[in-house]
């Protein structure tokens, strides 16, 4: 079902291939909530001729059409460019017309298959997904066999080239326009334009260490993608502040790194017995690399700490300075950004209602929920530390109350609610009418704490672990 463009709640249109390229690959979760905001049926994979005849006539439908269409148009031969001319720096021997004649053919595929799709919906998907099999038989499967019973050796694509005694061009350009037709579309936009990029350079370079690389980059990258909406999904239907918190915790961050590390080693050793032991630790290695984004990572990170330490030094700017946290414009970082923690629990020394917003994002993001039950124990730890006098002691309990407890484990949880009640406590203490009977009640209360200070230090260990 469609939302109008003239309805205030609608989001704004996305008309530009860039803007659409930065959803696509770091905000795939916010880019499926636009596409279903047009049609239920759409998501971020932007298989748009499967809702075309129910919203062709939305104009936010056009637009993002008009913009998925420029860049899988644009997107190889423009990448290619730019990453081919950072790789001729480094090496000089660059096969600017090898990397250039698969970018066109990958393009010239791209159109065709979008049109067969656009053209005939139903039966154009089944096409290409046995054109894909067949391509990925012949890429793979050639090479495997041959490998086994070297007599086959002619099913390989190279040999097949030498034996039709063809030119090298033109065996690009229609691997290309194969590839190209096969997934260039068909498995989602994000696939097409990273493989469409990593496979020109990696034929420029013209090693097949580089191939390795491209296929396991462009899958990477696509796979993780895909996975962080999946999660963002997921957590969707969890539903509520409280719940969405404890999912994400519970989630945890050893589940996704150990699973791309499951789909890195699969891949590579499925590449390397067809195309060789390089090749195949390559394209691992690569897929890893890809999946587990290190390159963002390697600076999103830094500025997760410096962030932290701005906000710690600076109670009062620690919201603002939020905003700037990589989470917020990354929606797929699969390794820990440290510093959340005490992000987090500076946020709350000076605006509590803001950190229980940001503990919210926190949870709701894909690798990062971790980070929640330790900047509630760090707020927890902070207040406890400034009950010096039985006045703070007594507005424990209130300047706790804010707190999310459902995103702590149960031990720490269990904890934190019978401290609440000692504050209650010693609140009805101070109110008894008698000298006596307040100080008997006090003295119960410091009975009940020595018994909890134990499990407090436990507690607190548990949660640095």
């Amino acid at each position: 079902m469609s939302t109008p463009l003239t309805d205030p709640a609608a989001p704004p249109a996305i008309r530009s291939p860039l803007k659409l390229l930065y959803r696509l690959f770091f905000r795939g979760l916010a880019l499926r909530r636009y596409a279903q905001s047009i049609h239920e049926d759409l998501d971020e994979r932007l298989l748009v001729w499967k809702v075309r005849a129910a919203v062709s006539d939305d104009p936010r439908f056009q637009a993002l059409c008009r913009a998925r269409h420029s860049l899988l148009l644009g997107a190889p031969l423009v990448g290619t460019v730019l990453l081919g001319g950072i790789a001729a720096l480094f090496l000089p021997g660059f096969a600017w017309a090898s990397a250039l004649l698969l970018a066109l053919g990958w393009t010239i595929g791209t159109a065709v298959s979008d049109w067969l799709l656009g053209r005939f919906p139903e039966r154009a998907e089944g096409w290409l997904n046995v054109l894909g099999i067949l391509l990925a038989a012949i890429t793979f499967g050639g090479p495997l066999l041959a490998r086994f019973y070297p007599p086959l050796r002619q099913l390989d694509p190279l040999e097949l080239l030498n034996w039709f005694g063809l030119p090298s061009e033109i065996f690009l350009l229609a691997g290309g326009v194969a590839g190209g037709v096969a997934l260039g579309v068909a498995g989602g936009v994000a696939l097409g334009v990273a493989l469409g990029v990593a496979l020109g350079v990696a034929l420029g370079v013209a090693f097949v260490v580089a191939l390795g690389v491209a296929w396991g980059v462009a899958l990477g990258v696509a796979v993780g993608v895909a996975r962080g909406v999946a999660f963002g999904v997921a957590l969707g239907v969890a539903g509520g502040v409280a719940r969405g918190v404890a999912f994400g915790v519970a989630m945890g961050v050893a589940v996704g790194v150990s699973r791309g590390v499951a789909f890195g080693v699969a891949f590579g050793v499925a590449g390397g017995m067809a195309r060789g032991v390089a090749f195949g630790v390559a394209m691992g290695v690569a897929f890893g690399v890809a999946f587990l984004r290190l390159p963002m990572y390697l600076w999103e990170l830094p500025l997760s700490l410096w962030l932290s330490g701005r906000a710690e030094r600076a109670p009062e700017q620690a919201a603002a300075l939020w905003r700037r946290q990589p989470l917020h414009y990354d929606e797929v970082i699969q390794l820990p950004l440290y510093g959340l923690p005490e992000h987090l629990a500076a946020i709350a020394r000076h605006d509590p209602e803001r950190c229980r917003a940001a503990l919210a994002d926190v949870g709701a993001s894909l690798r990062q929920g971790w980070a929640v039950p330790q900047a509630l124990w760090l707020i927890a730890h902070a207040e406890l530390e400034r009950c010096t006098t039985l006045e703070r002691i007594e507005r424990f309990g209130d300047a706790t109350a804010w707190m999310p407890l459902a995103a702590l484990p149960q031990p720490e949880r269990e904890l934190l609610e019978q401290l609440r009640g000692v504050s209650a406590d010693v609140s009805g203490a101070l109110d008894a009418a008698t000298r006596e009977a307040r100080e008997e009640s006090l003295r119960a209360q410091i009975t009940r704490l020595e018994g909890q200070r134990t499990l407090l230090g436990q507690a607190g260990r548990a949660l640095a672990s």
